[in-house]
């Protein structure tokens, strides 16, 4: 892997720009640093879909923060990152800019997750029009007294739909039984009692602070006729300026969050065609941990992972040839600075015997370790899974965007995927993992009688 640097001047000013190779997998994109603070990444392929993808580094986890040299902590409420990403579409005339990406050919999305907040677009053809419709939206929304009560209305219905589902009223319950002062343990889009207390000042101060440049990624993809560097940093130009906004800046501030948790089990009721279990395990939090190592560790957490609930682990095939359960396991992880999580679904009707074949498997690894044929397999799957994601310039925007760091590159994932050894797998479990901080959730079906705690 090599990377070949290049400045060149724009109105007087050098911009850093790198052009980031891997000649293992034939790929390239080039890396912009602007001055503004916003980190562009730009991968030309000759698709025929145009992708740009905006990581906002804000998300529903950060409801407490603090200026920067400063030690008072202020409070957002919760749902806030949620109710900012729903008024970026709308412009101060109460115009739904959905409408306006779609007469630029444009399909545009976005997304709150716990730690950003990410928008998207993709279209065939005026690339331009669309990113300066996503820029300009994120750069100078609009927060008026009534439009953000007739906001409360419509995510209070979406809310409203959270509740009536109930696959995610059991994955709550994973994490309210897991966790004690963190975010995660609630819904992501707050609550009507919080969304109560959202007013324009306060999504003013908010997206002052956090909705800047230098708190943003932009990763794009699509043909060199559509998507020409030059004019991409000429249209950052033009919507975030030339240099680094003066003004306060904030950090977020994290609870600290106990290491047990707060119960062992606890049941949900719901419409729902059989019973199902949801197996619940809280990783270590290493906070101080830096951004490169935590990115190597969830990689390889990932193969480890794998090798314990994949379709092709031992588990699941043996929890399917003893027919304990219908259909596959589910399996899903955040390995983050704030927090880590591993849950584990499956429809069974027989919840403890499950239970205990998944708690001896994550017990028989922290004793005996991975077989290096297993890791292999896994970590080949995870190759071919990234190299895959090259093939559409949906993957790759998202990619450019998601891993977005000066000192990090995209390719680095193959590079850790290629060099993950059992010792390795082994080492992050035991330094993730106590078995003990686990909970089950059973999720019913209406009228089915409580289980005995």
């Amino acid at each position: 892997m090599s990377g070949q640097k290049k400045t060149f001047s724009s109105s007087a000013r050098k911009i850093r720009k790198k052009v980031i190779r891997d000649p293992s997998i034939d790929e390239s994109y080039i890396r912009i640093e602007h001055p503004c603070g916003l980190l562009i990444q730009i991968s030309q392929k000759p698709f025929q879909t145009c992708c740009a993808t905006l990581r906002v580094l804000f998300g529903e986890m950060h409801t407490q923060y603090r200026l920067k040299g400063r030690n008072t902590v202020h409070s957002i409420p919760r749902g806030t990152a949620h109710f900012l990403e729903h008024k970026m579409f709308e412009d101060e005339n109460g115009n739904d800019l959905f409408n306006a990406f779609a007469e630029n050919g444009g399909d545009a999305n976005a997304y709150t997750g716990w730690e950003e907040t990410t928008y998207y677009f993709s279209c065939v053809s005026r690339f331009r029009e669309n990113l300066r419709i996503l820029l300009s939206m994120v750069a100078t929304p609009s927060f008026t007294e009534e439009s953000v009560e007739r906001e409360k209305g419509i995510i209070r219905e979406e809310l409203s739909s959270y509740l009536d589902d109930p696959w995610n009223a059991a994955f709550v319950s994973v994490k309210r039984n897991l966790y004690r002062k963190l975010n995660i343990r609630f819904d992501l889009g707050g609550s009507e009692r919080t969304i109560r207390h959202i007013t324009p000042a306060c999504l003013k101060r908010v997206h002052r602070l956090f909705y800047r440049p230098s708190n943003m990624v932009l990763g794009i993809c699509g043909n060199p006729g559509q998507v020409n560097v030059e004019e991409v940093i000429r249209l950052v130009d033009e919507v975030f300026g030339t240099e680094r906004t003066p003004g306060e800046y904030a950090e977020p501030v994290i609870p600290k969050e106990p290491a047990d948790i707060l119960r062992k089990a606890s049941a949900v009721r719901g419409p729902v065609p059989a019973p199902y279990l949801y197996f619940g395990l809280k990783y270590t939090s290493r906070p101080s941990m830096s951004r490169e190592k935590r990115l190597r560790d969830s990689l390889v957490m990932d193969i480890a992972e794998d090798c314990l609930f994949s379709g092709s682990s031992d588990l699941q095939n043996d929890l399917l040839e003893n027919r304990l359960i219908q259909g596959t396991l589910n399996d899903s992880s955040v390995f983050s600075k704030a927090y880590g999580l591993l849950t584990v679904s499956a429809c069974t009707g027989q919840p403890e015997e499950v239970l205990h074949r998944i708690l001896d498997t994550v017990k028989k690894a922290l004793e005996e370790g991975f077989e290096a044929e297993e890791v292999a397999r896994n970590r080949k799957a995870a190759i071919a899974s990234v190299i895959q994601s090259f093939d559409t310039s949906e993957g790759v925007a998202e990619m450019m965007a998601k891993y977005g760091n000066p000192r990090c590159t995209v390719f680095d994932m193959l590079r850790v995927y290629a060099g993950v050894t059992p010792e390795e797998c082994l080492r992050v479990l035991k330094g993730t993992v106590d078995r003990n901080r686990y909970t089950s959730v059973r999720l019913l079906p209406s009228g089915e009688p409580q289980p005995e705690s």
